[in-house]
């Protein structure tokens, strides 16, 4: 037999004792009657709905050290939020395929990391034009830069090769060339020539 227990109803107080059978009883009816009364109150890791007969989204971001999904078990709402590239309360919902390392925020699928190249936009889904005209200026620079640099090396060995030919003409002497009958010199010495 158990101890004696004190029951108060409506305020008043009431000793009684209960066998083990009793007891074992009660503990019966508690757990098979009020579950199918009052509905379930638990359901397994990764199960929800009355009967415990539907899997919480796979999406759902298992909870930390022990790999398991949980969710709520009326509603199915994932307990720890989703996994990378999913959103929604049941993680059900795809995020934008332009979000940066497709991450976007579980509750309502804003991009919070970024947006790839070329998006913008809280889901990333507007062309970016300026960043293609920098892009486009960048390309021409690309283009530009390498011309210019072959322009100028070209001018310059042609302003070196004309620079040494004069160069060792004048080196040479003068040269002189005969026309009309007379010979005549390019080249001027600063010394007065004796007739």
């Amino acid at each position: 037999m158990f101890e004696t227990t004190t029951l108060r109803y409506f305020g008043q107080a009431k000793k009684d004792t209960y066998s083990c059978s009793e007891m074992f009883t009660l503990c019966i009816l508690v757990t098979v009657f009020i579950p199918s009364v009052c509905g379930n109150s638990w359901c397994s890791w990764g199960t929800y709905g009355d009967a415990c007969d539907k899997n919480c989204s796979a999406h759902c971001r298992p909870r930390p050290n022990t790999n398991t999904v949980h969710c709520h078990i009326e509603s199915g709402k994932c307990s720890e939020g989703c996994v990378a590239g999913w959103y929604g309360d049941e993680c059900n919902k795809v995020c934008s395929k332009n979000c940066m390392n497709n991450i976007c925020s579980h509750e309502d699928g804003t991009c919070t990391v970024g947006c790839k190249d070329g998006k913008k936009g809280n889901f990333c889904e507007v062309e970016n034009n300026e960043r293609k005209s920098q892009e486009g200026t960048e390309d021409a620079w690309g283009i530009i830069l390498p011309i210019t640099v072959v322009v100028v090396t070209i001018l310059t060995v042609i302003s070196l090769v004309i620079g040494c030919v004069r160069l060792g003409h004048n080196r040479r002497g003068p040269s002189t060339v005969k026309g009309g009958g007379h010979e005549t010199s390019s080249f001027i010495p600063n010394v007065p020539q004796e007739v």
